[in-house]
């Protein structure tokens, strides 16, 4: 197995909450999302030793809000993966293709946009039917 395989394979394994944490230390793009959510919780996000000594409700709310605050980042760049993903791959024509072909093509696109980060922003996008909503595909 390629080594793309085996990180695609163990990113799909994880937690959506991880994912997003992952997405928030990794991908540039996230940086502002990382420094609020560090500061509202007042905890690196690379330490989930650190992490998972939270107070369970606590604990809880951060794994929500991780989620939501990579999808209100994706909102800020929607017109870039609009474009790409949207128009260009004819998202909604496409979304019934094998997950692990999505994921692959998702990789690409989003590796030229944002480099390291990418295997783990593109399966939280798909995990998460994120293109559904931002293509406005038919239900």
């Amino acid at each position: 197995m390629e080594p793309m395989q085996e990180e695609v394979i163990s990113a799909l394994k994880k937690d959506d909450w991880v994912l997003a944490l992952q997405v928030m230390t990794t991908v540039d793009a996230f940086a502002e999302q990382r420094y609020r959510f560090e500061r509202d919780y007042d905890t690196d996000l690379r330490d989930l030793g650190h992490i998972a000594l939270l107070p369970a409700f606590k604990f809880k709310r951060l794994k929500r809000d991780a989620v939501r605050s990579v999808e209100k980042g994706l909102h800020k760049i929607n017109d870039e993966l609009y474009q790409k993903l949207c128009r260009d791959f004819n998202y909604c024509e496409r979304r019934d293709m094998p997950l692990s072909r999505l994921i692959s093509y998702l990789i690409g696109v989003l590796d030229v946009i944002y480099g390291e980060g990418a295997i783990a922003l593109a399966v939280l996008i798909a995990k998460r039917e994120y293109l559904d909503k931002v293509c406005n595909c038919p239900k």
